[in-house]
């Protein structure tokens, strides 16, 4: 437990709260990360579920508590535990529940897919949109039920406002990862770019090569001659 001000928070709590992180670039990293993690151990299951709830609280929370003013990286460890560490009784039931997590890890890969491929993403019927000024800019909150998923969905649509220009799709053929671009970036690594480089330059050396043997004669090659050593004539 760690304390903060008069409240006491649960370690796992803030331990979620670190790898989940507060800023959009980090919450994207977790969420590109989440959606191809290997849940198979309890224990990361465990994990995951309590990193979704910190996520679905910073993002579009389903909780009975009001939201702080300001972007999340503002708030308080007390402000997000009366808001991740306290979900109603339905988000509690649905995240417990043992396949609740790796179906919500399918429709997050889903999701990434559809907004990366065709620039959209369409949310359940019971996700609500309202309008809240929230600190020095105006911007959308969507909330929606957590007994189904919808909530985390309203959560990424809510992170998509802050970093979906930047969210892309790996250029390479064989790869199509998705990836927080940095920049004009299209690879998700540097080793996808070098091998894209790589492949281009390969396929425009062979164009020339054939282009230059279809329109040439062919070239009968000579093998030069050695002179013999000139000896000194004075030896």
């Amino acid at each position: 437990m760690r304390r903060h001000g008069s409240r006491t928070v649960p370690l796992e709590l803030v331990e979620a709260i670190t790898r989940v992180g507060l800023t959009p670039d980090a919450r994207a990293a977790w969420l590109l990360a989440f959606a191809h993690r290997d849940l198979s151990d309890a224990h990361a299951a465990e994990d995951a579920r309590q990193e979704a709830r910190v996520f679905m609280a910073m993002g579009s929370p389903v909780v009975r508590t009001p939201r702080p003013a300001g972007p999340p990286e503002h708030w308080t460890l007390a402000d997000l535990h009366s808001r991740a560490g306290r979900p109603d009784q339905r988000g509690r039931l649905w995240l417990n529940d043992a396949g609740a997590i790796h179906a919500l890890q399918v429709k997050v890969r889903e999701a990434l897919a559809t907004f990366t491929t065709k620039g959209r993403l369409d949310l359940p019927d019971d996700v609500r949109v309202a309008v809240r000024r929230d600190g020095e800019r105006v911007a959308p909150v969507l909330t929606g039920a957590p007994d189904d998923g919808s909530g985390f969905l309203a959560a990424v649509a809510t992170l998509l406002l802050d970093v979906g220009l930047r969210l892309r799709r790996c250029q390479r053929a064989t790869c199509a990862t998705v990836f927080l671009a940095v920049g004009r970036q299209d690879y998700c690594s540097a080793r996808c770019s070098q091998t894209e480089r790589t492949a281009r330059w390969r396929t425009k050396r062979d164009g020339h090569a054939k282009a230059s043997d279809a329109g040439a004669p062919p070239v009968r090659r000579v093998r030069r001659r050695r002179h013999p050593v000139q000896r000194d004539a004075r030896s």
